[in-house]
């Protein structure tokens, strides 16, 4: 599942909610669904979702204002939001996940909806690099108000345009992240850091994003999780997810050495191997069919 044979066989456009979700299918098999994180896209997953077709049918949607979906307002770049809407995109394409991958802030997204119960098929969900440390000030709802009012302003959205254009910016900051980032990899962020709403859309997440209440439900948690961790992850350390798995009941950590944040594209391979390997645990189910007609049509 390339990004030429996604575009051409799986590829398509679902109205959801009042917003259009971009979503890309394939493979045949129990139904992964790859969840990207701030500022990431469809593609951040291809690599893995290749490795992943011939065994499991894969489900990669763009988060609102990501990639090709379109952008939401403002206010609703929330986590409760992006597990709604995936809840609901699921739905409307007729699969039923079996696993729930999230890289960064896409590993809120998929224990969201674990949390939530919006998947009754779901077997397991794997956070790689979760993004699960929470800034205690943005959790205050006053202090929350202020930083959306203050950091949604026109202002403040055309300033971070500006910053996301220039050449140097996201080269910078992908390099920060640990690990050794491919040359292509970069490139592909930095094309779609050039489009403004990509920018805009994962600034909003940082600003609206909170983790105070999924933090809160993370115990009670029925659905197991395996955390994987690079080793070099210099953004959110394995620190962090170690933390959320000795609050679990069902959690486990893997590293992977030597990797950063962006393992997904970093190391595919492992990332790859560790996802078939809880497909394998978590066996046959009656809802492991691959999707009909309406999945796969491209848009």
């Amino acid at each position: 599942m390339n990004a030429t044979a996604a575009s051409a066989a799986g590829s398509r456009s679902v109205e959801i909610d009042g917003g259009r979700w971009h979503v890309e299918v394939g493979g045949a098999g129990p139904v992964v669904v790859l969840l990207h994180g701030t500022g990431g896209a469809t593609t951040s997953w291809h690599a893995v979702a290749e490795r992943l077709a011939p065994h499991a049918t894969v489900v990669i949607p763009d988060f609102p204002g990501h990639g090709r979906s379109a952008m939401p307002p403002f206010d609703r770049l929330t986590l409760d939001a992006f597990a709604r809407g995936v809840a609901s995109l699921c739905s409307a394409i007729g699969v039923a996940p079996t696993v729930l991958v999230g890289h960064s802030a896409g590993a809120a997204v998929a224990l969201q909806c674990a949390a939530d119960g919006a998947f009754p098929t779901l077997r397991h969900v794997v956070g790689v690099n979760a993004a699960l440390a929470a800034v205690p000030w943005t959790e205050l709802p006053a202090c929350a108000a202020l930083v959306r009012t203050t950091f949604g302003a026109p202002l403040a959205l055309d300033l971070v345009r500006r910053l996301a254009a220039r050449p140097g910016t996201v080269p910078g900051l992908l390099r920060s992240a640990g690990g050794r980032v491919p040359d292509d990899v970069i490139a592909r962020y930095a094309a779609l850091f050039r489009e403004p709403g990509h920018a805009v859309a994962a600034y909003g997440m940082t600003v609206n994003w909170r983790l105070a209440p999924l933090l809160s439900r993370l115990p009670a948690l029925p659905v197991p999780t395996t955390f994987l961790v690079g080793s070099d992850d210099r953004w959110t350390p394995s620190t962090v997810s170690a933390r959320a798995a000795r609050a679990m009941p069902r959690a486990t950590v893997r590293a992977i050495d030597g990797a950063g944040h962006l393992v997904p594209e970093e190391r595919p391979d492992a990332v790859a191997t560790a996802i078939l390997a809880v497909l394998r645990d978590a066996g046959p189910s009656a809802h492991d069919v691959p999707p009909g007609p309406a999945a796969t049509a491209a848009a």
